[in-house]
Parts: C-alpha cells; structure tokens; sequence
C-alpha cells in the first residue's frame, strides 16, 4: 500500500512540474519541436486583430562540442529595425552574451540583451533544441507585445557552430489577408547546423 501510494505522488509531482515550465519549452507534435514564446512584457491587449500567424522552420543539428549549439530566431521589418525574438537558448540569454560575444552576434547586434530587462530575456529563452526538426511560432506581436501592420518582415535565424564560426539564414514573408510561404537563404557562414529554413504565415479569420 505505500509503495502505490508513493507511486501516486511521484506521478502528480511529475505532472505538476510539467505544467510549470517555461513558456517557450517545445510543444512535441511527432517529430517537430514547436515554440511559441511570449513576450516577457506586460501590456494590453492589443487592439483589433492582429495579421495572423508565422510559423518559422527549420532543420537544426546539434554538434555538441565546446562553444556550440547557440541559436537565435527573430524578426526585423524590411528596413531592418528589430521587432521581436522568438526564440534564444538559455545560455546566451542567461548572461552568455556576457561571457562569449561570438554567440549568435547578430542578434545580439539588434537584441542589445546587456540593455533588456531579464523578464523579457526569460521569456524568449529555451534549452537548446535537439536534432531534427524545428518550428517557431510568432503570433505578429512586436517585443513590446504591440500588433504589427500588415506588411513584409524578414525573419533571420542564427547558430553558433564552434565559438566564431556562425550561421545565418535569412528570408522575408508577408503577413496581411492571404496565406503565403518563403524560403530563406543561408547569407553567412557554415551549412552544418541549419538546413531548409523557411515561413509559412496564416491570416487571422
């Protein structure tokens, strides 16, 4: 009778931590790892209806040597201010940047972490993800949890391979009253840790 007793309050202990992570910790649905993150700002509703949503893709493998596997996923408009970060791993957002400014450069170029509040900087981080695939969700809120118009953005992921040596894909999708996709191109460095990088954008009903 203890032993079922025990089993049953190590089983809803389990459940509970489960239900308490991170906001941006991967959905698993099959194979892909899914992320949708907030923004770490606390602000109202935004008014009417935002344009929809963007679902960025991509393929990631983990090398796991020293100084590897940072990853950064984020939107600027076509001008190239900074709008929003979906997703950055945890050891870059918690104080990395800091210790290794080689980390995903770019975003930390847009990002400006040294300068963020750690509420923001939680909210976008996550573990790194595992091989295979990967999708990030940006529900068309900007950083400051604001609506975008509708419009053109470009959206730019980022991985660290071995300290310096980095990857950048870029491409650009257009969120308004149509359903659309875009394939990124690789605009710097190594193939190794990213492949088929992409967006697919919803519009809102």
């Amino acid at each position: 009778m203890k032993i079922v007793t025990l089993l049953s309050v190590l089983a809803v202990s389990t459940a509970l931590l489960a239900a308490c992570g991170n906001a941006n910790q991967p959905v698993r649905n099959g194979a892909v790892q899914e992320y949708s993150s907030q923004t770490g700002v606390k602000s109202p509703a935004p008014v009417g209806k935002t344009p929809g949503k963007v679902t960025v893709n991509f393929d990631y493998q983990r090398m796991r040597k020293m100084a590897s596997d940072q990853l950064a996923v984020w939107i600027e408009d076509t001008q190239g201010k900074y709008v929003r970060t979906l997703l950055v791993t945890r050891f870059t957002a918690n104080g990395g940047y800091q210790k290794r400014a080689e980390a995903v450069p770019d975003w930390q170029k847009v990002f400006q972490p040294a300068t963020t509040s750690q509420a923001v900087l939680d909210a976008v981080s996550s573990a790194t993800p595992q091989s295979g695939p990967v999708a990030v969700m940006w529900d068309c809120l900007n950083q400051a949890g604001e609506a975008v118009p509708a419009g053109s953005y470009v959206y730019k992921v980022e991985a660290n391979i071995e300290w310096a040596k980095t990857a950048l894909w870029q491409g650009t999708i257009t969120v308004g009253p149509t359903a659309g996709q875009s394939t990124a191109t690789p605009t710097a460095g190594d193939g190794i840790l990213l492949q088929a990088v992409r967006a697919d954008f919803v519009p809102t009903p």
